[in-house]
């Protein structure tokens, strides 16, 4: 009976080491994913973040063309109080222009110019 006791015992300690092994090897896994999650959560969060800055920009920059635009079209008076006609044509094809090359999506259209006349 003592030499069964004995051989249990040392069965149930040998198991007990195997999985503590076990688990040394995994953990370290373990925490690599868990890291590795945590990294692309936040980088996800980082972007979700940039998108959300660039769009507000560009609704911006669309609310000063239009307003800019507005104040060309109508020839009236502008902030600075300059006369009728203080926006040359040119000018206001470039400010038209700029309105156009920011999309919807915040980003610059292929081939649109943000300095100068537009492109044709």
């Amino acid at each position: 009976a003592r030499i069964l006791l004995a051989a249990q015992d040392i069965i149930a300690r040998k198991k007990k080491e195997k999985k503590e092994r076990a688990k040394a090897r995994f953990l370290p896994r373990l925490l690599g994913m868990k890291v590795k999650k945590a990294v692309e959560h936040a980088a996800e969060e980082v972007e979700h973040e940039a998108e959300r800055a660039i769009e507000h920009a560009a609704e911006e920059v669309r609310k000063s063309v239009a307003h800019v635009a507005h104040h060309a079209d109508s020839g009236g008076e502008t902030r600075g109080g300059q006369a009728k006609g203080a926006v040359v044509p040119k000018a206001r094809t470039s400010i038209l222009s700029l309105g156009a090359a920011v999309g919807s999506s915040g980003k610059t259209e292929p081939g649109a110019s943000l300095v100068g006349s537009p492109k044709t």
